[in-house]
């Protein structure tokens, strides 16, 4: 007693197996509420943040790591992007810096993994059921997702990686950072693995930079 974690998506209640036994998940999924982050329901097989969002209206999003397990970088240059987003797109809606920012302290705080990637959504409009529970209504317009994150190897960052260019995948508004574009591209969050020796990636056709000779 006492010691049960029954937040949604933790557990496998299914009819007739019963099993309590931790469902096993890589990712978390949150509705930010003015009460605070609201956990929902993972979707079975989830392998990617896109299929976090299936059947939800989409609108912009914006992800970073975390580092030293609750901090980040830069973090108010990703929510003016994201404020940013939602102006080119003409949406009147706007973002409670306060609220969100309290919200994804506590989750990425209260998470077990020691680092993540964090994907905060703002929907194009609000929810009317979570993807996994059409009883459960998401209600806000403002999601965050989590899930471990794992850095390349150090060998990586100190001599890069060989790059290919996805010339069939673009941003039709390459400001404006909307869900819709990161449901469509490669599960490897942007990076997709060639086939071939040596460390090779494919870049969506959207944008990069290169200052000098390396590829960001």
């Amino acid at each position: 007693p006492g010691t049960w974690n029954l937040e949604p998506g933790t557990w496998n209640l299914e009819p007739g197996t019963w099993n309590l036994e931790p469902a096993m998940t890589n990712f978390q999924l949150y509705a930010i509420e003015d009460a605070g982050p609201r956990p929902l329901a993972v979707p079975e097989g989830a392998t990617q943040f896109s299929d976090l969002y299936r059947g939800l209206p989409l609108g912009v999003y914006d992800a970073l790591r975390t580092f030293e397990h609750n901090k980040f970088l830069y973090l108010n240059r990703h929510l003016a992007r994201t404020e940013r987003s939602m102006a080119l797109l003409g949406w009147k809606y706007t973002l409670d810096r306060a609220r969100l920012l309290r919200a994804l302290h506590a989750v990425v705080t209260a998470a077990p993994w020691p680092e993540m990637r964090v994907r905060m959504d703002v929907l194009a409009a609000p929810a009317t059921a979570a993807p996994m529970d059409t009883t459960a209504v998401v209600g806000s317009r403002e999601l965050i997702a989590l899930q471990p994150f794992t850095p390349p190897p150090a060998a990586l960052y100190q001599t890069g990686v060989a790059v290919d260019f996805a010339a069939g995948l673009a941003r039709e508004r390459p400001l404006a950072k909307t869900a819709d574009f990161a449901e469509k591209r490669p599960g490897t969050a942007g990076l997709k693995q060639m086939e071939g020796p040596g460390a090779r990636f494919q870049v969506p056709g959207s944008r990069f930079q290169v200052p000098g000779s390396r590829f960001q």
